[in-house]
């Protein structure tokens, strides 16, 4: 496979065998030192302090045991549902790839494609992973395999960390994973076990994702250790409560005969006669006594404990444990309660998807970049970052719409604008925008009418001073500015409680569409 076409980015790129050049004046400085395979060393600070996990050099486990938590996501409704919601949402906007130099943004975008291919895993499903393994364990593992460059179809990599660049990641079970440090803290090296089988990795061939992560510690907290207890503490309430179903719902029943009175009480073979009569009855079958044979009913009576309050206050504390709440989770509840709820669980997104993009900036994009002959660390203009979408449509609609103020403000450029909303700046044709394509047009049609000229949709005119100009005639300047002030009330409505937001669903349609990864 070739994809030479795809070098594109070479001309604006730092190769590994040269220098950069000089910055011009309205460039920041920088170092004009490029990390390469050979001088890597050069840049690593050794670690101080020391542990206290007294591992003596040895492979440790993580602090908790990751595995009962994944057989607790496979057992538990509760756990399974508010760990799926959590991951879900995470990338449910989607993100974008971003750079102030498109040359870097467009090669990330490139070897991550030429990655899915070659490892058959595209890279949305990756990183989904990576979201799932974070809201589970705190903890998520990539482990890099290198290919010789040759096999990257053309697009040019040079090792940095390895003889060989990286040719794929592979996502990797974190409740098998074990982590060799030093007395410092430095990992050395990672395992993976499973059953009898061992595997080890080099330190520079994993990339280790965590959250939440104590210090001195080799792993991240996992966040439903906290919950687990009260998860079992409901359900043994849970198994208590079927108990006393079980025993209560069918009633015992006791046939008195006779009564307590002098010649009047029961002998052995009325009682047995009574049993045998009693064991042929049919379950719906009725039989008919005497005065001296009485039936009562053995049950509950009343005075079984309620485990109703207890039922409901354990499985608050649950929801409490998993951050869910009631509506969440299917209960119901109150409106406002769902909507103060939701922007709690938002927030906690937020973090995660805030932690995930810093790993992915750091540990990933700028090895691929280094490999590519950029320079993130030192040359602020390659920095290539990874940014989610806002998950809220409402306060996504509201972040725009800021942005765009800002830019007709005078307060960021053009090429700002539309970085700050996911765009590329860079062979942007300036003349399709609605500005150009539309009012202008509309405009030069007014124009044309009021000095009395025809104009027709397919004819082009040269006018007094020579300058052509093209009319489409499709719309005029009335019906643009109705347009426009359609566009504006849907966005801000105004009835009599005056203007305000509109408040958007978000329906799966609206998901799909805004789903945007620009890879």
């Amino acid at each position: 496979m070739n994809l030479s076409s795809l070098m594109f980015w070479k001309k604006k790129s730092i190769r590994i065998d040269e220098t950069p050049s000089t910055n011009t004046s309205n460039t920041k400085k920088t170092s004009n030192q490029q990390i390469t395979n050979s001088n890597i060393k050069n840049f690593v600070v050794k670690a101080v302090g020391f542990t206290n996990d007294n591992s003596n050099g040895d492979f440790i486990s993580p602090e908790y045991d990751l595995s009962e938590i994944k057989s607790a996501i496979e057992t538990d409704s509760y756990i399974n549902l508010a760990t799926k919601k959590y991951s879900q949402l995470i990338f449910k906007a989607g993100y974008n790839i971003v750079s102030d130099n498109d040359a870097a943004a467009e090669y990330i975008k490139s070897r991550l494609r030429m990655m899915s291919f070659m490892t058959g895993t595209p890279t949305n499903t990756l990183l989904q992973g990576v979201a799932e393994d974070i809201v589970r364990y705190s903890n998520a593992f990539l482990v890099k395999s290198r290919v010789e460059a040759s096999q990257l179809g053309g697009i040019q990599a040079v090792g940095i960390r390895d003889t060989k660049p990286i040719g794929g990641y592979f996502r990797v079970d974190p409740t098998t994973i074990q982590i060799k440090r030093d007395a410092n803290g430095t990992v050395q090296q990672y395992q993976q076990e499973s059953g009898n089988e061992s595997t080890t990795f080099k330190s520079t061939d994993v990339t280790h994702f965590y959250i939440d992560k104590d210090g001195g510690a080799a792993f991240g907290t996992p966040r439903l250790i906290a919950a687990l207890e009260d998860v079992k503490m409901l359900r043994k309430i849970e198994g208590n409560t079927l108990d006393l179903i079980y025993r209560f719902a069918i009633p015992i029943y006791q046939m008195k005969i006779g009564i307590p009175e002098t010649g009047m009480m029961a002998t052995d073979k009325e009682i047995d006669d009574a049993k045998t009569a009693a064991e042929k009855m049919a379950s719906d079958g009725i039989m008919v006594t005497n005065e001296r044979t009485e039936f009562i009913a053995i049950g509950a009576q009343g005075e079984a404990i309620d485990l109703t309050g207890y039922l409901s206050y354990f499985e608050k504390r649950v929801f409490s444990a998993l951050n869910m709440s009631e509506a969440m989770m299917g209960r119901g509840g109150a409106k406002q309660d769902a909507d103060s709820m939701e922007a709690q669980i938002h927030d906690t997104v937020k973090f995660i998807q805030q932690s995930i993009a810093t790993f992915i900036e750091n540990d990933i994009f700028n090895e691929l970049l280094l490999e590519g002959g950029f320079n993130p660390i030192t040359n602020e203009q390659d920095i290539v970052k990874f940014q989610f979408n806002e998950i809220n449509l409402e306060t996504k609609v509201k972040m725009a719409t800021n942005v765009l103020n800002q830019y007709q403000g005078n307060a960021i450029t053009f090429a700002e604008m539309r970085k700050q909303l996911g765009l590329d700046s860079d062979n942007t044709d300036i003349s399709t925008l609605y500005a150009n394509m539309i009012q202008q047009k509309n405009a030069l049609e007014l124009v044309q009418a009021k000095l009395g000229n025809s104009t027709n949709a397919s004819t082009t005119e040269t006018n007094t001073t020579g300058s052509v100009s093209s009319n489409i005639g499709t719309s005029g300047p009335d019906k643009q500015q109705k347009t426009s002030g359609a566009v504006k009330n849907t966005i801000s409505p105004t009835n009599q409680h005056g203007t305000t937001s509109v408040n958007i669903k978000e329906t799966y349609k609206n998901i799909h569409h805004s789903t945007n990864t620009n890879i």
